[in-house]
């Protein structure tokens, strides 16, 4: 067999395009130019004889023989990293770079502890931790494993598990609440001082009917970062909506109580998120199991 390493590239180079669909996150996620890439992919296509790409100013999207190609290509090349990944493993056990994406404030507060845990104890794992709130693309940022709050796209290439329900509820501190007379309907809310995260907010509620509905507000103050609202709240500046999983010490301790329980919308789900593929590296499936379990018994 003559793969000589320039194949090697072209094939890689072609999946990589194939799978972002653009050039240039492919030449990104590959340390190489864009030029380079399409370079890699044309000499492919020379060889083969077939255009295996369609190439627009927009877009770039697979022709038939491409897609065929890509899925016989996509299948080897997961096997030998599947074969060199249980090599690495047997030899390296749970050494190696985990790169997980997180959002801020959750990640955070209930993520982060275990995961310094476990680099704790198995010195050998190097952890990359990326805090954002937005929505980042597994495969093309090179991602291994992402924790994501709220509905999940429908996709064969991602496989999720559940951590918990994010649950949105009421909470004002005492001091504030004896200021004022009793809070027992969200229609309320219009003439009590709220701390909302941008102005103009309406709060979505069940109703006196058992229904949602936006509820109009008036605004104290706007913070636009969740622990700002916290803060605000605790220093009875008004009634706030917090994750529960962010308000749970502050309950815990009597700085903040809960509001209108009956009124609390759906819950948004959270998911540990990671890219299908033929074999876990031991690394990644210990970080998944202990994240599983440290939030099976989480408060919020």
């Amino acid at each position: 067999m003559n793969l000589s390493s320039e194949r090697l590239q072209g094939i890689r180079a072609f999946i990589e395009v194939a799978q972002c669909s653009s050039f240039t996150a492919a030449a990104e996620r590959m340390a190489l130019t864009r030029s380079a890439v399409g370079k890699a992919v044309r000499r492919l296509e020379e060889r083969l004889g077939v255009q295996l790409l369609e190439r627009t100013t927009r877009s770039v999207k697979l022709t038939p023989e491409g897609a065929r190609f890509f899925q016989s290509t996509l299948k080897v090349l997961n096997e030998l990293e599947m074969a060199e990944t249980a090599l690495l493993d047997s030899k390296n056990g749970l050494a190696g770079t985990l790169r997980i994406a997180l959002p801020t404030l959750f990640g955070r507060r209930w993520i982060l502890p275990p995961l310094l845990e476990l680099a704790n104890t198995h010195t050998g794992l190097q952890l990359e931790l990326l805090f954002s709130n937005e929505l980042q693309h597994l495969q093309q940022d090179g991602i291994d494993l992402a924790v994501r709050i709220g509905q999940l796209p429908d996709s064969a290439q991602l496989i999720a598990r559940p951590l918990g329900i994010q649950t949105v509820q009421l909470y004002a501190a005492p001091a504030f609440l004896t200021k004022h007379a009793p809070i027992l309907s969200p229609r309320q809310l219009s003439e009590i001082r709220c701390i909302v995260s941008h102005p103009g907010q309406h709060w979505l509620l069940y109703n006196e009917y058992g229904e949602l509905e936006n509820f109009p507000l008036l605004e104290a103050l706007a913070l636009d970062e969740a622990q700002a609202i916290l803060d605000a709240a605790v220093a009875g500046l008004g009634v706030a909506r917090l994750p529960t999983w962010l308000a749970t010490e502050a309950i815990a301790t009597g700085q903040l109580q809960p509001l209108l329980a009956s009124s609390t919308p759906p819950g948004r789900p959270i998911h540990l998120l990671w890219t299908a593929r033929p074999y876990l590296p031991a690394r990644l499936r210990l970080a998944i199991d202990h994240l599983i379990t440290h939030c099976q018994a989480n408060p919020w």
